[in-house]
């Protein structure tokens, strides 16, 4: 359960980043947030994210702290 919810504060988390850093330094850290839409803005398909996702949220590596790039860097070896 935590795993999964664990997505929906990646997405808040994105959003606040965004809106923190713009107020700063008037740029962008995301094409856009939250941050499934920044993936739609650099051409990946809605299945494709929602399947991404829901298969981080199935990893158990992604419940430990530190290792959520570890499971980015899996997916990126097959897509």
């Amino acid at each position: 359960m935590g795993i999964v919810g664990g997505l929906f504060v990646v997405e808040a988390l994105s959003v606040i980043i965004q809106v923190l850093y713009f107020k700063r330094t008037g740029k962008r850290v995301f094409l856009m947030a939250p941050i499934h839409h920044h993936y739609e803005k650099k051409g990946w398909a809605e299945p494709q994210i929602v399947i991404r996702f829901w298969i981080i949220s199935l990893d158990p590596r992604a419940d430990r702290s530190g290792h959520f790039e570890s499971a980015i860097a899996w997916f990126r070896k097959f897509w």
